[in-house]
């Protein structure tokens, strides 16, 4: 069994400290750590959303007419940017954000959301939730191997919800070439080839949603791979309910497993 946890973070998961907390989570992450003891997996990887203050979904980047930058949760559209409502900070980033926006938009994805600071790398809250970490450490040296964290989010000029790739790929765009941009062909092969996947993790409405449909799409390669997703060990962002039950329903039909984190032995 290979088990996948979607950024399981004290940003995301810790009610008290957490700028971005998903309702839920922190219990979420209790439950899986007690899972991780009792039916310990042979390889557990990690992926952590990983970023820095400047960021094309933070407040920080965008400023109004009269210089303010938007608050959190602001949704920014190719419309507002095209009549000026919403500009960038540093005028070199104004071409690249404009055909981001009407790009997203034209693909039918997520409208670019102005998110909160969150796991700004370096800082605590980019770290593992606790109660998980010590179970993770725990099975690492029991089963004498290493977690595999899987980094995302690093570069600036693009969301990254996926794991395995970002919403626009630069990996052609030489001016914002980044190594952690392009979608990560090697861990689909090596969540695909294992003879169970496992995924857990936060959030339910966007990130664990998002890497599940980009395996899914690889899924077709390799046909021995049996997929469960752990229902009580993720949580979607409040306002995506509909969105979650619809993505929930689709998965089951394509052969996803769901259970609970207490089914297993």
């Amino acid at each position: 069994m290979h088990l996948l946890i979607i950024d399981p973070q004290e940003d995301f998961c810790n009610p008290h400290t957490g700028s971005l907390y998903v309702p839920g989570a922190d219990a979420d992450m209790v439950r899986l750590a007690g899972f991780i003891r009792k039916n310990p997996p042979d390889e557990i990887t990690i992926s952590l959303d990983t970023h820095q203050q400047m960021q094309i979904f933070h407040p920080c980047w965008w400023v109004d007419k009269t210089g303010l930058n938007p608050n959190p949760f602001t949704l920014i559209r190719a419309q507002d940017v095209k009549a000026k409502v919403w500009t960038t900070s540093r005028p070199e980033d104004q071409e690249w954000s404009e055909y981001y926006v009407n790009t997203l938009e034209q693909l039918g994805k997520f409208v670019l959301c102005i998110w909160p600071y969150h796991c700004i790398i370096g800082s605590t809250n980019h770290a593992v939730f606790s109660p998980l970490y010590s179970a993770i450490t725990d099975w690492e040296r029991t089963k004498r191997r290493n977690v595999k964290y899987l980094i995302k989010g690093s570069n600036p000029y693009t969301e990254h919800y996926s794991a395995l790739g970002p919403e626009i790929d630069y990996s052609s765009e030489e001016t914002v070439r980044n190594p952690f941009t392009a979608t990560s062909e090697d861990y689909v092969l090596d969540f695909l080839n294992a003879d169970s996947l496992v995924i857990a993790g936060e959030a339910l409405s966007h990130c664990l949603k998002l890497t599940v449909q980009d395996i899914l799409k690889h899924k077709q390669f390799i046909q021995n791979t049996n997929i469960t997703l752990l229902l009580d060990a993720t949580s979607g962002i409040p306002g995506f309910e509909s969105e979650c039950a619809e993505f929930v329903n689709k998965i089951k039909t394509l052969g996803v497993v769901l259970k609970n984190t207490t089914d297993f032995n």
